[in-house]
């Protein structure tokens, strides 16, 4: 049998279970009801509970080393991060990032790579909205970068678009996704048949992408 990794109990009426992207079984139950029948719920479960843990596994033991910080995601490619003698963090034509020796302790190599992410967001992702608004035919009032943990973007009631710089992280295609997504919001801001219609016009492989995305949730916790 299954045993969660933890019970939370608040003022909820009904019992859910949760996958963490880490691998932990959250159960979110009600205040008053009993371990006997949490612990029904969790067993009636247990065939999905596993199925879903074996994919995060998978998912873990696929991106391990960026997880550790080993190796860094830029746009859906991994690449190891060595010190060179070179003035700014920059990529190789070998697969590798280069970071400068005068970033010798983790601390000053984590702001600096955070800060590298960031600008390659503003650099780089900034123009490819600009492209995909124009193809969409979808123009924000304003689009940022910003640094949330929650999620890759959001669209705000003034038209305005907000990225998560991670979003770097991400291959194209998923990239573009987040972008379409956002875009789409400028249309219908919730997420009913209508605005997935308004999606899938623009992006026809968007349910794929939405189901792609899924094993990249683990970036929204890196730097």
């Amino acid at each position: 049998m299954v045993q969660p990794s933890s019970i939370i109990r608040s003022k909820r009426k009904t019992l859910s279970i949760t996958i963490t992207k880490n691998g932990e079984v959250v159960v979110k139950a009600p205040l008053k009801i009993s371990d006997t029948k949490i612990y029904e719920f969790v067993n009636s479960k247990e065939k999905w509970i596993c199925e879903k843990l074996a994919s995060v596994q998978k998912n873990i033991a696929e991106f391990d080393d960026v997880i550790k910080y080993d190796k860094l995601l830029v746009f859906g490619d991994k690449y190891k991060p060595i010190y060179a003698y070179v003035r700014k963090i920059d990529i190789d034509d070998y697969g590798k990032i280069l970071i400068p020796r005068k970033y010798a302790t983790p601390d000053k190599v984590y702001r600096a790579t955070k800060n590298w992410y960031k600008n390659l967001a503003k650099d780089f992702v900034l123009q490819r909205v600009n492209k995909l608004a124009e193809y969409a035919r979808l123009q924000p009032n304003k689009v940022r970068i910003n640094d949330s943990r929650g999620r890759w973007g959001a669209c705000t009631q003034r038209g305005e678009i907000i990225l998560n710089f991670r979003v770097s992280m991400l291959p194209p295609k998923l990239l573009d996704y987040v972008i379409f997504h956002e875009l789409s919001h400028l249309v219908e801001m919730n997420h009913s048949v209508k605005f997935w219609n308004v999606l899938s016009s623009i992006m026809p492989d968007c349910l794929q992408a939405r189901r792609e995305i899924k094993k990249y949730g683990f970036c929204l916790s890196l730097f």
